[in-house]
């Protein structure tokens, strides 16, 4: 809570503003905690695929403009959803209603500020590295330099790999590793049906691999 409210602070909030913020943030935080899938049954795959009729799952929210918020972005109705976390849309209008959502409001804000404080400034990529160097035992934080190139290397490494592929590694060096690789598989296919202790089906299903 330290953390967020030095970056409220720094972005202009009030103590006593902030104070709610956090406050707030806090009392979302521990109401959704109630209705969230724990890391213990989300390691369970059977946990995670409860097929949920749309009426049913849109009657859930009801309070909710859902539907009419999401129809611009699907192509048409579907029949079922998968309600990942059956719990939480059990308990919605508990979790979110008019009277509680300006603490989700705050929630968010916090969240959404702590995850740009490294896009702000090197002060606040700073304070919003707190809780990260914590969890990690790190006692100093990135100089900028690395910071930055992190940065850009999350959004530009694919696109510059590219381009280094293309210029660098060229099309006749590509057609040399897929030949390479094709009879790299071509050997493996021979090894598999030349296998006395597999049986049948299972170096069919090793051969399709």
């Amino acid at each position: 809570s330290d953390m967020a409210s030095q970056l409220l602070l720094k972005v202009g909030l009030t103590a006593g503003q902030a104070a709610m913020y956090i406050r707030d943030a806090l009392a979302f935080d521990a109401r959704s905690a109630k209705y969230t899938i724990t890391n213990e049954e989300a390691a369970e795959i059977k946990n995670l695929n409860n097929p949920c009729s749309w009426d049913d799952f849109v009657q859930k929210l009801a309070g909710f403009a859902f539907p009419a918020a999401i129809a611009r972005f699907m192509p048409a109705t579907p029949a079922t959803v998968n309600e990942f976390t059956p719990k939480t849309f059990a308990n919605w209008s508990t979790l979110l209603n008019e009277a509680n959502y300006h603490e989700f409001q705050h929630y968010a804000i916090i969240q959404e500020l702590i995850g740009a404080s490294a896009y702000l400034s090197n002060e606040l990529r700073h304070i919003g590295n707190t809780y990260s160097r914590f969890l990690s035992g790190q006692e100093e934080d990135v100089s900028e330099v690395k910071s930055a190139y992190r940065l850009a290397n999350a959004y530009m490494a694919e696109p510059i790999g590219i381009y280094y592929g293309k210029a660098y590694f060229g099309e006749d060096a590509k057609r040399d590793v897929t030949a390479l690789v094709k009879r790299i598989i071509a050997a493996y296919k021979q090894q598999l049906s030349a296998n006395t202790w597999l049986s049948a089906s299972t170096k069919a299903k090793a051969l399709r691999k």
